[in-house]
């Protein structure tokens, strides 16, 4: 039973690292919504490449999570987390981990979709612009074509 308590003292670890890392990706993701709008793109350059480390990383966890998952499922002889057999303190735990967790993924992706939107109507502004400045190209054109230049050369006749 020992062995079994580490996994999963090892799993709750995991657990709050994973969820300190959540909170890193919301402050980033708030910095991110901010270097949009102020189309600060070498900072939001930068915010995103740290933003990757946090996910790779992120990744990582999560993949000695599922591991070490496993090994407590066939341990304990359980298909899920909730079926755990532990003391009161640990399940307890392991179950406001998990809920803290499933809170922040949410809070992430609502402002995922926020940023969707303001980098959607950042798109679409950009857009109207290049065309107005392709219309104004256009326009300059025009005008530059039709009127040919020629070097004519007058002659006076009178002071001949």
């Amino acid at each position: 039973m020992e062995e079994k308590n580490k996994d999963i003292i090892n799993i709750i670890q995991i657990l709050e690292e994973k969820n300190n890392l959540l909170d890193e990706l919301i402050k980033f993701t708030s910095h991110q919504k901010d270097f949009i709008k102020e189309q600060e793109i070498d900072k939001l350059g930068r915010l995103l490449e740290s933003k990757e480390l946090r996910m790779n990383k992120i990744d990582e966890l999560d993949s000695s999570f599922l591991n070490l998952f496993e090994k407590v499922k066939n341990d304990f002889g359980v298909e899920e987390l909730d079926d755990l057999k532990l003391e009161q303190n640990l399940k307890k735990r392991l179950q406001e981990k998990t809920v803290g967790i499933m809170e922040k993924l949410n809070k992430l992706y609502e402002m995922d979709q926020e940023i969707q939107e303001l980098t959607g109507n950042t798109h679409q502004n950009l857009k109207k612009k290049v065309n107005k400045i392709n219309t104004g190209k256009k326009v300059r054109k025009g005008y530059e074509n039709n009127f040919s230049r020629s070097d004519g050369i007058f002659l006076d006749k009178k002071n001949c």
